[in-house]
């Protein structure tokens, strides 16, 4: 990156010297990339600040599997290309700047362009990426024309990270990569459609041979394709299922698997007879429950029931009901694990049955962080009182090495949830010990982060600024913030 930056430092002194020569003039009303554009105010920025502008444009290959949906770097070529005439010649000359590609055939339907003309930028762009690995994102409903998917089949040697959401149909096109994926790290793979009836018993694997293959996800109906992959390399696996069978017989292939979330479809069939089968795996430390659409059916002990995972430390449950929790605290006890890390991410309609569980399941005694992601629900009553801890019977509180608690709340008053959540704060910051010397220590509370998915203050009078300021004083770090989701 030195380098880099020396080049730009240099790139940027060039044009301002060309500019200082100029007549100063106000903001053009364009820019001609080819023409130097004279303005005093772009000669006062120091090199500094411009370096810093193009670093942070600059996609880092070092950072884990890219998301495509949150972080729109893909325009980062074209809009440093407009700022001057000198950076569109680092921003062609600069091939991490073409690392990540996205394409929607959608898109390109609706293209005023020919589609030639089309074909021919496409090959273009990846060509700037010169030997670097590339982050791939394929959006294809039906329309896959072979002058865009053969140049990126004959580049699959770069493929490092790689979304698919495409039909079923181009499956087969994608037989040629099979075992020319040397870097391919990271996979999501998502069917546009249900498969109709029985897969298709030829359709070729897109994965044989891929050695740094470590993290493979399959969305939507993708696991109805009965595609082969390298199961035995996989270490996080990710999948919606219908047929808890199509789990159950999946997982012991997967030997060095730490981390399993699992979102489940409505059943559409009668499910299979599975009344003798159990997985235990010893490797999975990340556990998580979710939902698809909001289907409220959750994970019955038709799945849960069947696993036995002892060295689970991170459990994630993102469903609701009843009979979800029941079979939750028969996985832990059947485990005999102990989980550090909680994550709760329900809408907390059966409360009695969540507070039974925090209060009974020993495997859950050693939890030292908590996530919540919720509504007013999670600001209730009961379960602050659950977690508060009391003067009188410190022994009794729940979680009682609890040192870090993430609250993302859902709630048009915000205010009124933090102003409940200070007494908890309050006391674990500073805990009252058991009198018994021998009963376990409380731990105190380390860090606390506060957020809200609306854009409402959460502090908002003078009260709580100073109860939170007593906190930061007793040694509480605490982070309030704006965001979607705790991960």
């Amino acid at each position: 990156m030195d380098q880099l930056n020396n080049a730009v430092a240099d790139a940027v002194q060039d044009s301002i010297g060309l500019y200082e020569k100029a007549p100063s003039a106000g903001f053009p009303p364009a820019v001609d990339a080819d023409v130097p554009m004279s303005n005093e105010i772009f000669q006062r920025i120091p090199v500094e600040i411009y370096i810093l502008i193009f670093e942070f444009c600059v996609a880092d290959d070092a950072q884990p599997p890219y998301d495509f949906f949150f972080d729109d770097t893909t325009k980062a070529p074209w809009t440093l290309g407009h700022v001057c005439f000198k950076w569109r010649s680092i921003a062609v000359d600069a091939p991490s700047l073409w690392t990540v590609v996205c394409l929607s055939t959608c898109l390109l339907q609706q293209a005023s362009q020919p589609e030639e003309r089309v074909a021919e930028m496409w090959r273009l762009y990846l060509q700037r990426s010169k030997t670097l690995p590339i982050s791939l994102f394929v959006l294809s409903e039906e329309y896959l024309p072979a002058a865009i998917l053969d140049p990126l089949l004959d580049c699959c040697e770069r493929w490092r990270d790689v979304f698919l959401f495409i039909h079923p149909n181009h499956v087969p096109r994608l037989a040629t990569i099979r075992d020319r994926l040397p870097l391919l790290r990271s996979m999501q793979f998502i069917p546009t459609v249900e498969v109709e009836g029985n897969p298709v018993d030829d359709v070729p694997s897109i994965v044989g041979t891929a050695p740094s293959l470590r993290h493979l996800a399959l969305r939507g109906h993708a696991l109805d394709l009965r595609l082969s992959f390298p199961w035995s390399q996989i270490q996080i696996f990710e999948a919606n299922y219908i047929e808890p069978a199509e789990i159950l017989s999946i997982v012991p292939a997967m030997p060095h698997i730490v981390r399993l979330k699992l979102g489940r479809e409505p059943p559409e069939h009668a499910p299979v007879n599975k009344e003798n089968w159990v997985v235990r795996h010893d490797e999975i430390r990340n556990f998580t429950l979710d939902t698809v659409n909001e289907h409220i059916e959750g994970h019955p002990g038709d799945l849960i029931d069947h696993l036995k995972l002892p060295s689970l430390s991170c459990l994630s449950i993102l469903c609701d009901g009843e009979e979800c929790l029941e079979d939750i605290h028969a996985l832990l006890k059947r485990s005999a694990c102990t989980v550090e890390t909680l994550k709760l991410g329900i809408r907390f309609q059966h409360l009695e049955g969540l507070l039974n569980l925090l209060h009974t399941q020993p495997q859950l005694k050693r939890v030292s962080r908590l996530s919540l992601n919720d509504g007013e629900p999670i600001w209730g009553e009961a379960f602050l009182h659950a977690l508060t801890m009391s003067e009188d019977d410190p022994g009794s509180v729940v979680m009682p090495l609890l040192r870090e608690i993430d609250i993302l709340l859902d709630t048009d008053e915000p205010r009124v949830a933090v102003q409940r959540w200070l007494g908890v704060f309050e006391s674990r910051v500073n805990p009252v010990q058991p009198a018994d010397r021998e009963a376990p220590r409380i731990q105190p509370l380390l860090r606390v982060e506060i957020g809200s998915r609306t854009r409402v203050g959460i502090v908002d009078n003078r009260q709580t600024v100073e109860r939170l300021q007593g906190l930061v004083r007793a040694g509480l770090q605490v982070d309030i913030f704006y965001r979607n989701s705790i991960d």
